[in-house]
């Protein structure tokens, strides 16, 4: 991602971007959360001033099968270059998008995975709480091996210890099956919260919608971020 995303920018765009790092590899695709503990700027320029390149969206962002509804004017952050990676033994393909408005207050990142059942990946979830504390066993030694692995993998230990997960809570979404899963980690003062919802698109497709944001952010308005999710469709 250019530098020139850095500036400026709220946490829940720091988050949603962490989130698209995440699921490019997407070795912690359900595991892993962007939070961030600053509390929001009460100054935020105007996206399209901040982001080189953003493309304007009226009211809806697509990726492959799966598309989400946006209130406002929508802004296309970062498309990402669809990914083949390892998920769990299986090779997938995912293809992701992060979108976000003006003043940085919501972003989101709308994506695919090709190559994986949506029953395996709601079962990848079910276990993602029992899991937790065994990963966080194997990143605190890889972080002890060396002052570079210690950067790379102290803070995500750190995480995996602390992290409370929520669901999967399985629905019907746009007539398909879905499922909502949520993660939170409190860091001094604040609590992280990185909500997804996996729709299934296709026989070995999943599509996903993810946001993170601070608990007193969604608290302040519930309505905005449910709605937001609750128009993830699959064409």
């Amino acid at each position: 991602m250019d530098a020139t995303y850095g500036r400026a920018m709220r946490p829940g765009f720091v988050r949603a971007a962490f989130c698209a790092l995440v699921l490019s590899t997407l070795g912690g695709c359900l595991l892993a959360t962007g939070c961030s503990s600053a509390p929001p700027s009460t100054e935020n320029p105007p996206l399209v001033h901040v982001v080189d390149g953003a493309v304007n969206f009226p009211h809806k962002v697509t990726v492959g099968r799966t598309s989400l509804g946006y209130p406002d004017t929508l802004w296309e952050i970062d498309e990402l270059e669809p990914r083949t990676t390892d998920l769990f033994g299986k090779e997938v393909v995912v293809s992701q998008t992060l979108v976000g408005d003006d003043d940085f207050s919501h972003g989101f990142l709308l994506g695919e995975i090709s190559g994986i059942a949506f029953d395996d990946l709601l079962g990848y979830a079910e276990k993602a709480q029992e899991q937790a504390p065994a990963r966080a066993a194997m990143l605190e030694e890889k972080a002890r091996e060396s002052e570079s692995t210690a950067q790379i993998f102290g803070g995500l230990a750190e995480h995996y210890r602390n992290v409370v997960y929520s669901g999967p809570e399985p629905i019907v979404l746009n007539g398909s099956r879905a499922f909502i899963f949520s993660e939170s980690s409190a860091r001094e003062g604040a609590t992280g919260i990185s909500k997804m919802y996996f729709v299934e698109a296709g026989r070995d497709t999943v599509g996903f919608a993810v946001c993170g944001y601070h608990d007193y952010e969604y608290d302040a308005d519930p309505a905005f971020w449910d709605d937001i999710f609750a128009s993830l469709k699959v064409r």
